[in-house]
This record gives C-alpha cells, structure tokens and sequence, in this order.
C-alpha cells in the first residue's frame, strides 16, 4: 500500500502557514498564548479539513460540488474551532457538546449516501436541521442559565442559524449540481 505525499503536501502546507500566524503572534504580543495542545490540535483540525477537500474535490465533476464540499467543510471546521475555543452556549464543553451531533449526522449521512455528489443534499440538509435543534435540546436540558453568558440567547440562535443556513447553502449546491458523474482520477 503506498501513501500519496501529494495530497498530504497539499493539506501539510497551508496548514502549517497557518499555523505560523499565532507563533509568530506570540512573540509579538501576549494577547496571543496558544498551548501545545491548541497547536496539535488546531494543526490536525486545519490538516483535515484541508486533506479531506483535496480528496473530494480531485473525484468531482463540476465546481457546484466542488465549492459544495468547501462551504460544509468550511462550515464544520468553524462549528469545531467556535466550540473548541469559546464556546456556543456558555463555555467550552458541557452543552457544546451536543454540536458533536451535527457532525456525527452529517458523517453517518455522507456514509449512507456513499459520499455520491447526487445524494448528500439529505445528510447536508440534516445537519442544517440538527444544528437549529441544538439551542431547543439544549435549553430544555440545561436550563436558561446556560443562555445568560455571551453571546446571550439571540447570539445562540443567531450563530446556530447562520451554521445551519452555511449547512443547507452546501446541500443545495449538491442538489443544484445533478448527479454529474465523479471524476476518475
């Protein structure tokens, strides 16, 4: 089995540019303070999400699916990175973690379409509706409390449906976009 370095230099490298930005931020100022961790783990978030594009768009076949791809992957990356740093509802974790539910849907939907351009309109459309289901699920569970903190409630609702609208904006790419066949290759 050989691994292809190609892909794999395509995603390393504007990641690690990336990434540059807070190291070299940190030496400038201290308003900037990243872990080794948020290093790991924001240099794996952006390798994937870059490696997993470069993967999708080279087996599309026209640029609807293409820029499809980008808007649901771009979008995950941001429900990740918003979560991961500060925090939708309150603070990181806790409550947050019923996003993880957007994406396992939108995984496990992507799997049962087979990752066909012609059929993940549905999983995309469903991760729009698992994302505005959130803040309800998450109010009923948690309580209003878990809302009084910034963003506040109107800023929950307000960012979960600019999420779901970027979701659903992905999906009627793949709708728009037929059941163009997949590029070899």
């Amino acid at each position: 089995m050989t691994i292809a370095v190609r892909p794999i230099a395509r995603a390393a490298l504007p990641a690690g540019v990336l990434l540059a930005i807070p190291l070299v931020a940190m030496r400038f100022t201290d308003d900037v303070a990243w872990s080794p961790f948020d290093f790991v783990f924001m240099g794996a978030l952006l390798f994937g999400t870059f490696l997993t594009f470069d993967v999708a768009a080279r087996r599309l076949a026209s640029r609807a699916q293409r820029a499809a791809v980008a808007v649901a992957l771009a979008t995950a990356f941001l429900l990740v990175w918003v979560n991961a740093s500060v925090g939708i509802i309150g603070t990181p974790g806790g409550l947050n973690d019923l996003y993880l539910g957007v994406l396992a849907v939108g995984l496990v939907g992507a799997v049962a379409a087979r990752f066909r351009p012609a059929r993940m309109a549905r999983p995309l459309f469903a991760m729009a509706l698992a994302q505005l289901l959130v803040p309800p699920f998450a109010w009923l569970v948690g309580g209003p409390e878990h809302f009084a903190a910034p963003p506040g409630t109107w800023g929950v609702l307000a960012l979960n449906a600019g999420f779901a609208v970027a979701f659903a904006a992905a999906g009627l790419l793949f709708a728009r976009s037929g059941a163009a066949a997949p590029r070899r290759g």
